[in-house]
């Protein structure tokens, strides 16, 4: 369950992320001290976070959620279409493909 996106400059694009969302260009996600981004609205902050990954395509969003929680596939279905959103609203010319998967892939981790 991760978000992949493919683009020749990943680190680029992802502290382009975290830049709009600390100066509040992006108003619904957080990055919190790890660097994960989870939604900030109150229906849906904290229910699971997307962790950064650098790999051969570029960039991965892996999905975590809180210990001892079940994802479920609503939340999986709104943190990986708001995360594509955001990245078709604001980063459309820093990639060329963004996709999710349907089921869990190393390293997510889905209690």
């Amino acid at each position: 369950m991760a978000v992949i996106i493919t683009t020749d400059k990943p680190k680029t694009l992802l502290s382009s992320i975290k830049e709009a969302i600390r100066s509040g260009t992006i108003t619904n996600w957080i990055c919190d001290s790890d660097g994960d981004l989870t939604l900030s609205s109150d229906q849906w902050k904290h229910k699971a976070w997307l962790r950064p990954r650098f790999t051969d395509e570029g960039l991965t969003l892996n999905i975590l959620t809180p210990k001892q929680t079940k994802l479920s596939k609503t939340t999986y279905a709104v943190y990986h279409a708001k995360s594509i959103e955001m990245l078709l609203t604001h980063f459309d010319n820093n990639f060329r493909h963004a996709r999710a998967t349907a089921m869990p892939v190393s390293p997510d981790v889905v209690s």
